[in-house]
């Protein structure tokens, strides 16, 4: 079954439950297909052939992210999805050929053109197997902007952080699911002017949700790259609490804790350390 194609949010985004495909092979009561998808030899499930079926319903998971799914009424039907890499396959078990196959699809992962899905294959309502496959939307020839992913659970940002784990180069930044660090706060959160003034720039016309176009920028290493920027969320102005601003609150406190030592520290050694001062220096009205 499929979920039913849902509008775009007002981000221009499409959630990711909307994308969801899931298709069971009758493999145990469908004689035709059982021998289809199994070889001569030893009657096993032939994986070239079972590739294809995932290969075609994964397709189908981005058709219906981009919105041209079948019931979607598009017209862009000159958009075309490409397969760029499959990501092998993590077999638990063996797959068995007179058992039923449920094959799950699912987007865990959106660039600007690209689309990573996730790709579950069970039996007997347990999980043998997982793969996951990379497409590329193409609109004559050329990449054609995808919809973003909007995450509207807590296990579709975890998915999305390992999308980023997975396909990302910065070192920096992989292992926090992309998100940026406040060397000054040791927080994700930042103020306007302890953001690199590049990144200010892009994202100041941003709704939270949305992403800018691929941008050059240079890491930290002093290398090269392309990234995409997202806006998480903009927290307004507002009266400091716990709730919403734990970090910063921390940060102060541990300054003024820091301060508090520095100055104890001081008072401790002001009666037992003393200064002298040359007689060369004793007119110097700077040091008296």
């Amino acid at each position: 079954f499929c979920i039913p194609s849902s509008p775009l949010g007002e981000d221009g985004s499409r959630v990711k439950s909307a994308s969801w495909v899931e298709a069971t092979l009758p493999l145990s009561t469908n004689e035709i297909m059982r021998e289809s998808m199994i070889s001569f030899v030893g009657k096993k499930i032939r994986y070239g052939k079972l590739f294809e079926v995932i290969d075609a319903i994964a397709a189908d998971t981005c058709y219906k992210h981009i919105g041209l799914g079948a019931d979607s009424g598009a017209t862009a039907d000159d958009v075309v999805i490409v397969t760029a890499c499959v990501d092998g396959m993590l077999a638990k078990s063996h797959i068995k050929a007179e058992e039923d196959l449920t094959i799950q699809s699912f987007l865990t992962h959106v660039g600007r053109s690209s689309m990573e899905v996730h790709i579950n294959l069970l039996q007997l309502n347990e999980i043998v197997a997982s793969t996951q496959f990379i497409f590329v939307a193409q609109k004559r020839g050329k990449s054609w902007a995808v919809p973003a992913l909007h995450l509207d659970s807590e296990e579709s940002k975890a998915e999305f952080e390992k999308g980023v784990a997975r396909f990302s180069d910065d070192e920096f930044t992989k292992s926090s699911g992309g998100l940026l660090m406040n060397n000054e706060s040791a927080s994700t959160f930042f103020e306007p002017d302890q953001m690199e003034h590049n990144v200010y720039f892009a994202i100041e016309k941003l709704e939270p949700g949305q992403y800018t176009e691929p941008q050059y920028f240079a890491t930290a290493d002093g290398r090269k790259g392309m990234r995409i920027l997202y806006l998480k969320a903009i927290v307004p102005q507002h009266k400091a609490s716990l709730s919403t601003d734990y970090d910063k609150i921390k940060s102060i406190v541990n300054s003024q804790k820091q301060a508090e030592q520095l100055d104890q520290w001081f008072k401790d050694r002001v009666e037992k350390n003393y200064i002298k001062i040359d007689s060369a220096y004793d007119k110097c009205s700077n040091l008296l």
